[in-house]
Order: C-alpha cells, then sequence, then structure tokens
C-alpha cells in the first residue's frame, strides 16, 4: 500500500499514515498527514481536512478514523498550504470485509511516463480455486502523483517517475474486499543506479523502530533524491529513513528508489518482520475511541 515525492515546490506530496487502514466497528486508527519536499522532510505551516467516501461506514475525529460500520471506501485527504491545495487517498476497510479476497491482474506493472496499462479485478471464491468477476470495482491510485486510475481499470502514468499501487474495491453479492497491484512508472532503461540497502532483513517488535542505511554504487558526485516505500502500505510506514511499523503482526517489503535530475533512478528491496508470524491478516494497533 506508500510516500509521494514530487520535485518542483509547486508540487509538493501529501504522505497519508497509514494509507490502507483496517478497521472494526467501534474502533478507531490514528492518521498522519505530512506534507513534504523533494527529500520527504516535512513541512509546517499548512492545514487539511480529512474525509471518508461512503461516510456511513467511517467518521474522522482528532485524525482517529472511527469504524462505524462494515463496509469499503476512500479517505480522502485535502491539505491546504500558500494558496495551493493538494489531495491524497488511502483506502478505509471497516469490518471484516478483507475475507472477500480480491486479485488484480496483471500482479505488477512497469510503465513508462505517459503510458498506459489496462488492470482487471477478480474476486476469488474460497474452496473453488476459481476467480469470478466482481459485480463492482471502484479503483485508486496510491500515491496519486503517479498517475491516474479510471473506473474501468485503466492506469495513465503521469509524469512523476516512482512506485505505487493500484487498489480495486471490488463487490460481489453484497459483500466489499480490497486487492492491489504493484505499479512502477519509469522507463527500465534509465535504471542505472546499483543501490545496497542495510539491512535486507530485519525481525522487530511492533513498539521498536528500525532504521536503515544504503550506499549507491558510483554516484558520480550526482545529488540523489531518496524515496521509500512499503507494500503493502499498512504494514509501516517511514520518517526520513526510519521505519515504524503499524501493525502488531505482520511481513512486508521495504523499497528504497533514488533518482537524479535528469531522471536515471535505482532501487533496492528489503524485508522486516514485524512480530511474531501467526495464520492470517496483520492485525493493526487501534485505540477505542
Amino acid at each position: 500500500m506508500i510516500n509521494t515525492i514530487l520535485f518542483l515546490i509547486a508540487s509538493l506530496s501529501v504522505v497519508i499514515t497509514p494509507s490502507t487502514i483496517i478497521v472494526d466497528p467501534g474502533e478507531d486508527v490514528e492518521v498522519q498527514v505530512r506534507l513534504v519536499d523533494d527529500r520527504g522532510r516535512p513541512l509546517s505551516g499548512y492545514d487539511y481536512d480529512l474525509s471518508v467516501i461512503p461516510f456511513n461506514i467511517a467518521r474522522v475525529k482528532d485524525n482517529r478514523v472511527i469504524g462505524l460500520q462494515p463496509g469499503v471506501g476512500v479517505l480522502v485527504a485535502t491539505v491546504r498550504y500558500k494558496g495551493n491545495v493538494y489531495t491524497e487517498y488511502g483506502v478505509v476497510s471497516v469490518g471484516r470485509l478483507r475475507r472477500l479476497r480480491v486479485v488484480v491482474e496483471p500482479r505488477r506493472a512497469d510503465v513508462a511516463p505517459g503510458d498506459t496499462v489496462r488492470f482487471h479485478a477478480f474476486v476469488r471464491l474460497p474452496r473453488r480455486r476459481m476467480l469470478v468477476k466482481p459485480d463492482a470495482v471502484d479503483w485508486v491510485v496510491i500515491p496519486s502523483s503517479i498517475g491516474y486510475v479510471s473506473q474501468d481499470g485503466l492506469f495513465t502514468a503521469g509524469n512523476q517517475k516512482g512506485l505505487g499501487r493500484v487498489v480495486a474495491v471490488a463487490e460481489l453479492n453484497g459483500v466489499k474486499g480490497i486487492g492491489s497491484a504493484g505499479i512502477l512508472v519509469g522507463e527500465l532503461k534509465d535504471n542505472i543506479y546499483r543501490v545496497h540497502l542495510t539491512p535486507r532483513f530485519a525481525k522487530i517488535e511492533s513498539r521498536d523502530t528500525l532504521t536503515f542505511d544504503y550506499r549507491v554504487e558510483n554516484p558520480n558526485g550526482k545529488r540523489l533524491k531518496v524515496k521509500w516505500f512499503v507494500d503493502p502500505p499498512f504494514v509501516g510506514h517511514f520518517e526520513g529513513n526510519r521505519f515504524i511499523p503499524d501493525v502488531e503482526r505482520g511481513r512486508g517489503a521495504v523499497l528504497l528508489w533514488v533518482e537524479d535530475a535528469e531522471g536515471k533512478f535505482g532501487i533496492s528491496r528489503g524485508v522486516v518482520i514485524i512480530g511474531r508470524p501467526r495464520m492470517g491478516p496483520p492485525r493493526m494497533m487501534r485505540h477505542r475511541p
């Protein structure tokens, strides 16, 4: 599920943490909204609003998303800064609707800026090992800066290179679920930097944090912009190069993206395990309102 960084000061980035929220009715999850510069550093002097669509599944109070009734929807963050308005989106799942297994195909796609790729959503039926088309699908791109997805699943890459998720909120027989696919916007010929991430594998407890380091081979003195991603995004988030878990137990990938002013980039990947592994979906850290 991920940080959004744009290069121009006129196009700063909104980061929602966590960007995928799973909560039961009557419980809540704290949400952070940050506006960051081209190096991921938080800015100040902005204000924002949070809302959930549809409004009947959850409400927002004091930066907490409070589950009301089972359903799946979209969290909208609207940030105002120096006369400009920036918008970012997250996904909200209330109740145990994630039992509906949604598969998005292709599972991963690499596209050049301005190109398109079509995604399809399916529901995997339990005990039947088959995929069926859902009754309805809503599509969201996280982060929204890398492109746009129409409601028929056609993703159009923007000019901003980076990593993200194309998320499908699918419904079948009145039950909803969430699935997603990875998306990389950038031409493979521009992937020229070899990046070494440390550590590549780590186990931590949910109350701990983990600081990552990296080394780029032969940067040739160029200033490289750095972006950190977590996949799936609800597992945790980054503050600078420090990973902070958002679940009590879970497993996720840590991805580091470096890019120079000419659009040449490099990627490195690591794995982090939070808490003691168990069967079933990750459990988010929650609080009662």
